[in-house]
C-alpha cells in the first residue's frame, strides 16, 4: 500500500486488511482440502478426488428428488463401515432444500426454529454452506461424511511482519514493487498447515481403494 494512501486514509487500513486476509487464508485451505485447488505436493490426495476414486458418489437427478440421492450417498458410505456427521455444501443448498417435501408434504430440511441461528439439519446431520468463495459449484452439490477423519493441523500460526524496504518479484524474477522506489509498504504474511484424512479399515470394507468416510453428490456438469 503506498504511504500516501495510508497516511490520507480515515480509517486504520492494515485493521480492515488482516481480517480479510485470514478469511483467504481459510478459503484457500478449504479448497485444497476439499478440491485440491493449488494442493500441497505434500498433503494427501483431497477429499472430492478420493470420495470419487471409491465410487462414493451420486449424480445429482438420481433419485426421485435430492433429498433422494443423499439418502442414496449415505447408503454408499455406511456399507464402507463409516457413519455420516455432517454435510458441506454448495452456497445456496439449503434454499433449494426448503422447496423439498416428504410425500405427506412434510419438509424434510428445517432450520432451527428455537433462536434463528442454527445452520439447519439435513436426516438430522447439520449441513454447512460453504461461502468463502473455495466451493467448486461445476463439480459437487454436497459432500457427506464423517468429519472426525478430516484433520487440519495448525503447523505455526498466522505471522505478519510489515516491510517498507525491499523487492517483490514474480516467479520470471521481474521486479512487481520496489518498497523503497515507490514509498510503498508491504505486509507479509505466512502460515504452515498439515491436512490429513483417516481411511481406517472396516469390518465391512478392506480394502483401501474401495472405501472411503466420505462421499459427494456430484453436480449434473461433474467432470465436463
Amino acid at each position: 500500500i503506498p504511504e500516501a494512501y495510508l497516511d490520507d486514509a480515515q480509517v486504520p487500513i492494515w485493521d480492515e486488511v488482516r481480517p480479510r486476509i485470514v478469511e483467504a487464508l481459510g478459503a484457500k485451505i478449504d479448497a485444497a482440502g476439499l478440491f485440491g485447488t493449488d494442493k500441497p505436493g505434500s498433503w494427501p490426495t483431497d477429499i472430492y478426488t478420493s470420495a470419487v476414486a471409491a465410487g462414493n458418489t451420486v449424480v445429482t437427478g438420481t433419485g426421485d428428488d435430492f433429498g433422494q440421492d443423499v439418502a442414496l450417498l449415505g447408503e454408499k458410505i455406511a456399507q464402507d463401515g463409516f457413519s455420516v456427521n455432517g454435510f458441506a455444501s454448495r452456497p445456496g443448498l439449503k434454499w433449494k432444500l426448503v422447496g423439498l417435501r416428504s410425500q405427506d408434504g412434510i419438509p424434510i430440511y428445517q432450520s432451527n426454529l428455537q433462536d434463528g441461528t442454527g445452520p439447519g439439519n439435513l436426516y438430522g446431520y447439520p449441513i454447512s454452506e460453504v461461502t468463502n468463495g473455495s466451493w467448486d459449484s461445476t463439480e459437487a452439490e454436497l459432500i457427506a461424511g464423517d468429519w472426525t477423519k478430516a484433520i487440519i493441523g495448525m503447523r505455526q500460526d498466522i505471522s505478519w511482519k510489515m516491510f517498507d524496504q525491499g523487492v517483490i518479484s514474480n516467479a520470471e524474477g521481474q521486479v512487481v514493487l520496489n518498497l523503497m522506489q515507490q514509498d510503498s509498504v508491504a505486509l507479509r504474511v505466512t502460515m504452515r498447515v498439515a491436512f490429513a484424512t483417516s481411511n481406517p479399515v472396516t469390518r465391512l470394507q478392506s480394502a483401501e481403494m474401495a472405501r472411503y468416510p466420505f462421499g459427494v453428490v456430484q453436480a449434473a456438469t461433474a467432470g465436463s
